[in-house]
């Protein structure tokens, strides 16, 4: 037998050996802990009532025909005609944005009345006329607005059917 060119190398250095009752207590104290995160999850659960099925709209005035009935006798009470206009719109709007899709408030009154399926399009498009005209909106004129207004909302049924 012949000597090695460049001698005995040095000592392998592993490292100790990992006892097995320590990784199975350790992955015990993990799967105690999953178990214990999912018996409470589960019980937190069990105390919000879920329903299973969407809540019918009760019968009477919905949440924007009170606003626009509140906005009215403001309006008619300050003599502010131009800025119950606006009022007026911005509800509409924010109505379209909420029950149909993000993005109507963007638009201008002419677009949402091409665009839109809503029954608010053409109220919104008589608010928009007479809060942009040069001359101050009379009296009357923005009350056939809101009257007209509160008169769609009555006669369409509502377009989103049930509660949140």
């Amino acid at each position: 037998m012949t000597p090695l060119p460049g001698g005995l190398g040095d000592a392998l250095h592993l490292p100790a050996p990992v006892p097995v009752g320590k990784v199975a207590a350790w992955l015990a104290v993990a799967a105690a802990l999953a178990f214990l995160g999912w018996l409470w999850r589960r019980r937190r659960r069990r105390h919000v009532p879920s329903a299973k099925w969407p809540r019918a709209v009760p019968k009477g005035p919905s949440r924007l025909e009170s606003e626009v009935t509140e906005l009215r006798a403001d309006t008619l009470s300050r003599q502010r005609y131009r800025e119950g206009c606006h009022r007026l719109a911005g509800l509409l709007r924010d109505d379209l944005d909420a029950n149909h899709s993000p993005g109507w408030s963007a638009l201008t009154a002419r677009e949402i009345v091409e665009r839109s399926p809503s029954r608010l399009a053409l109220p919104l498009q008589r608010a928009a006329r007479l809060q942009f005209r040069r001359r101050e909106p009379s009296r009357q004129e923005v009350k056939e607005v809101f009257d007209a207004t509160l008169a769609q909302l009555r006669d369409d049924p509502p377009s989103v059917v049930t509660a949140r």
